[in-house]
């Protein structure tokens, strides 16, 4: 499977989940709009009970709350999957269309651009170790192995380990990316998972005791709304930061490297030394979008990871038990 695969792949995935979103949100839409009308009669029931056995009348000031109370859930049903007047948008739109934007415009066409420098270094490696340069030429290297052996066999252990090297960097970058891009698209199927069982939750919104149901889904809603759009920022810096550093395996590649031979290994070390770090990083940041997106929500959260994270923890507790809380 190619890296062009596995993004189709994650594309359909998330092709797959509007197509539910499409046939299945109306049938929960109803689902929900018979369950507000269920908890509009107790609703109502309870609240004239309330004022007949009260003794002071009708209040109109509890009849205002209650209708406003039920015409807010009935209002974001009745326009959950059909356009505001005036507003062009449905509800789900309303509340998800900032960070779906942001998403879209961030991420733009980062996976081309790395898609295309992958395909260049590629190019590169196949013309530089696919012709007959790597070992000056069928006729001369059978030659070589009849007079000198072991040197043959130094310069084919020495493209040897130079291969498997830059293969392994190169498999780094491309697990990294498709972390990247997975991340995003779980954005997308986890918000749309969320959108479509909306109009379950939003009906709770009229009990008071039971409403943490709505908040709860629309901070879910949130979450995952802004979640995509650090996804893709984390995606969009990762796939820049790849495309650098691609770029320079191209450009050693097309240069006038001995490849078998002790120079061809210490190009490729060299290179390690920049790639490496940048998969370990880009690595940790794709697995903090998650944490950073609760951080951004709630301006609180494990600003470090392993050693840095438990000392932040441990003076926060220590603060604690010093000042009281205070």
């Amino acid at each position: 499977m190619t890296l062009q695969d596995l993004i189709l792949m994650l594309q359909q995935a998330g092709i797959l989940v509007d197509q539910l979103m499409a046939s299945v949100a109306p049938a929960v839409a109803g689902a929900g709009m018979q369950l507000w009308q269920g908890l509009a009669l107790i609703v109502v029931v309870w609240t004239g009970a309330q004022m007949a056995l009260s003794g002071h009348g009708v209040n109109m000031a509890a009849v205002v709350r209650m209708v406003i109370g039920l015409s807010i859930p009935l209002g974001m049903l009745q326009f959950y999957t059909a356009p505001l007047p005036g507003a062009g948008r449905s509800v789900p739109d309303l509340i998800t269309g900032m960070g779906e934007w942001l998403q879209t415009m961030i991420v733009a066409d980062a996976g081309s651009a790395m898609l295309e420098q992958l395909g260049l270094a590629l190019a590169a490696w196949r013309e530089q170790f696919g012709g007959r340069e790597s070992f000056g030429g069928m006729a001369t290297f059978g030659w070589n192995v009849v007079t000198d052996l072991p040197g043959v066999l130094d310069a084919a252990f020495d493209l040897l380990v130079t291969v498997a090297l830059m293969m392994g960097l190169v498999i780094g970058l491309i697990v990294v990316f498709a972390l990247g891009q997975a991340q995003v698209m779980w954005a997308q199927m986890a918000l749309s998972i969320a959108l479509l069982l909306g109009p379950v939750f939003i009906p709770w919104i009229a009990i008071p005791q039971l409403s943490f149901l709505f908040w709860g889904w629309l901070r879910t809603v949130l979450v995952y709304s802004l979640y995509g759009a650090v996804a893709g920022a984390v995606f969009r810096i990762v796939t820049e930061l790849g495309v650098f550093v691609v770029q320079g395996w191209t450009g050693d590649i097309a240069a006038d490297v001995e490849w078998a031979g002790p120079t061809g290994i210490a190009a490729a070390w060299r290179r390690s030394l920049v790639t490496i770090p940048y998969i370990v990083a880009a690595g940790l940041a794709t697995l903090k979008v998650g944490e950073l997106t609760q951080m951004l929500l709630s301006g609180s959260g494990n600003v470090g990871s392993g050693a840095s994270g438990r000392a932040m923890q441990t003076a926060t507790v220590a603060r604690v038990a010093v000042t009281g809380g205070v």
